[in-house]
């Protein structure tokens, strides 16, 4: 009995290392890949308002080419540098509604989101844990702008997936209720892997086999 107790000790001690050497890994290179994109902006120069020529660089790419596993570490580093809010926004396809008042942002889906700059900090933070809740509410107004012919049912639409991979797997399940217009949203959010017209079966087979590649990892 003991034995079996120190093994699986051993087990688990093993497992907790690799994890965190794992994470630590993985921020490492974020670090690494944002030093190199930030010497890369330096040697480009400053051009005032215009930005677009940064998040054109190489060096970009490379961040972004990270994919989902990096985002955590990439929020963390978001918080001294706003400018990789950019990346997560791609990565994760987060496209949070905005509307412009007298020139100011605003987020009329999430107003307690007074300040643009810590848009990912409060959907990180405040938005992913109820993914669930938000995705329900904007699936409603959908339905509803779909029931009514609502001018607005494009922006609707398009707003079902606005929290972006989060909400691959509410997706899979209102289509296989019988929404299959919503696959054209899942094909979006994956790049194509799964097309604008698989049938609902076929997106859940996709959602069982490849779950783990679509999710964004736990802190």
């Amino acid at each position: 009995m003991k034995n079996s107790i120190y093994v699986l000790i051993l087990i688990f001690t093993f497992f907790s290392l690799t994890v965190c050497f794992g994470d630590t890994r993985v921020k490492d290179i974020v670090r690494e890949k944002h030093d190199l994109w930030n010497r890369a902006m330096d040697d480009l120069g400053y051009w005032g308002s215009d930005l677009s020529k940064f998040f054109c660089l190489k060096e970009y790419r490379d961040i972004v080419d990270l994919g989902l596993p990096a985002i955590p570490a990439i929020v963390e580093l978001n918080e001294k540098d706003p400018f990789l809010s950019a990346a997560i926004k791609e990565i994760t396809k987060l496209k949070l509604r905005v509307k412009f008042i007298s020139c100011n942002k605003t987020y009329p889906d999430f107003p307690k989101i007074q300040i643009p700059l810590h848009a990912i900090r409060y959907w990180w933070s405040t938005i992913r844990p109820r993914a669930r809740f938000h995705f329900d509410r904007f699936y409603a107004a959908w339905k509803e702008a779909k029931r009514t012919g609502a001018e607005d049912l494009p922006e609707k639409f398009k707003n079902v997936a606005c929290l972006g991979v989060d909400v691959l797997p509410f997706l899979v399940e209102k289509i296989s209720q019988g929404d299959t217009e919503l696959t054209e949203l899942i094909s979006y959010l994956t790049d194509g892997e799964v097309r604008s017209a698989a049938t609902p079966e076929e997106c859940k087979s996709w959602w069982e086999e490849n779950h783990a590649k679509w999710t964004i990892p736990s802190d």
